[in-house]
């Protein structure tokens, strides 16, 4: 299938305005031909957390109620709304994230049902090169097309928070930091979560870039108006499309490097084919964990031992600013070997386990949690 990625200037989240640029995104990619009447649509949103809409940090609500306007417009009947975002995957934690973000005004303003169910069930993947197998949220396992909604962001670790990324929130609560354990290299983590899209395999992905997140995202950047919506039915394409939007070198997104590498999307966004105008590049602020890569320069047979070696001088680290603390624990509880501890309701950190995942700073609700920068990279 010829890579397209559909681009609309969606100035704000009024409602109008959405539901114009939702109906042209169905329309350009003729969505009719991949969901029908009688199928059990599941729709897949960036819910990381308790956080307004306003904030930039999740999929915005009014977004989500226009794609089940338009799925409602043709036919469909059966959608559920679902995400498992960071922390414990439990019932009472699904509904306060839902208040907060609005997506309980979706539920209650049209016929989509929010998951509550909180079971998962284990399923493999042929296709996979890494991880084979996934535990996956009921709601993603039991439906018959998957539409993915991310939110527009840079990431700490994996530099673009979009399409493949937004698909880890098929896996239930705590065993995300279980992956960040067991693929501690940044290139493997993200060959993973090219695996998870392969068993996932959403028919649309629609990417909320009204309000974007720069800087330190995915929860503690900066909010840049990007004005735009970004619609594909192929979420590799979409993504390395995103790079170019985004300014992020493409090689720098190992999602994307994999992607090309492997075949599943083209090697160069110019071979992408827009479905409007191409969208002028937005040029965001890069994460302070982003490093550098000399090892192009080094001779083959040396060049991983001097990667590691620059990995330990180039990377950056988190920190806890322990006045801002509130000892929540989300911190400790998101911290898979065990190197965030709470004491004294103050979270400490032992950088001697840190494995460099920064979901302490992606899940603190006060951003207590920094990224530090090796002296010589601070501008």
């Amino acid at each position: 299938m010829e890579a397209v990625v559909s681009a609309v200037q969606t100035d704000s989240y009024d409602a109008h305005i959405l539901e114009q640029a939702v109906q042209t995104h169905f329309s350009r990619l003729n969505v009719q031909d991949v969901i029908r009447p009688g199928m059990r649509v599941c729709l897949k949103p960036n819910l990381l957390g308790k956080h307004a809409p306003e904030a930039a940090v999740t999929t915005h609500c009014e977004l989500v109620k226009q794609v089940v306007r338009r799925l409602e417009a043709m036919g469909v009947k059966d959608i559920v709304i679902a995400d498992s975002p960071g922390g414990p995957y439990t019932q009472g934690a699904l509904d306060g994230i839902y208040r907060a973000t609005g997506m309980q005004r979706v539920e209650d303003e049209t016929s989509a049902t929010l998951n509550r169910d909180t079971g998962h069930v284990a399923r493999k993947s042929d296709e996979a090169a890494l991880c084979r197998e996934f535990s996956v949220i009921n709601p993603i396992a039991e439906a018959d097309v998957v539409i993915n909604l991310p939110k527009l962001k840079t990431h700490g670790m994996v530099m673009l928070s979009a399409g493949v990324k937004n698909l880890l929130g098929c896996v239930p609560g705590l065993q995300k930091p279980e992956l960040h354990f067991r693929f501690q290299d940044k290139a493997d983590f993200c060959r993973m979560l090219l695996d998870l899209s392969l068993l996932v395999k959403p028919v649309l992905t629609i990417v909320d870039a009204v309000d974007s997140m720069e800087g330190n995202g995915p929860s503690g950047g900066s909010i840049l108006h990007t004005g735009m919506t970004f619609a594909s039915r192929d979420v590799y394409a979409l993504d390395l499309a995103l790079c170019a939007f985004t300014g992020i070198p493409a090689d720098q997104v190992w999602t994307v490097r994999h992607a090309m590498a492997t075949g599943l999307c083209p090697d160069t966004p110019n071979a992408i084919r827009w479905a409007g105008d191409a969208p002028r590049p937005a040029a965001f602020q890069m994460p302070d964990s982003r490093t550098l890569d000399f090892t192009s320069h080094v001779p083959g047979p040396l060049r991983k031992s001097a990667g590691a070696i620059m990995g330990r001088l180039f990377e950056a680290r988190p920190v806890i600013d322990r006045g801002k603390c509130i000892g929540c624990g989300k911190c400790e509880e998101s911290c898979a070997p065990k190197a965030v501890v709470i004491r004294e309701r103050k979270a400490r950190l032992d950088a001697s386990k840190c494995i460099k995942c920064y979901c302490c700073h992606e899940m603190c609700p006060v951003q207590a949690v920094r990224i530090k920068r090796p002296f010589f990279l601070r501008k």
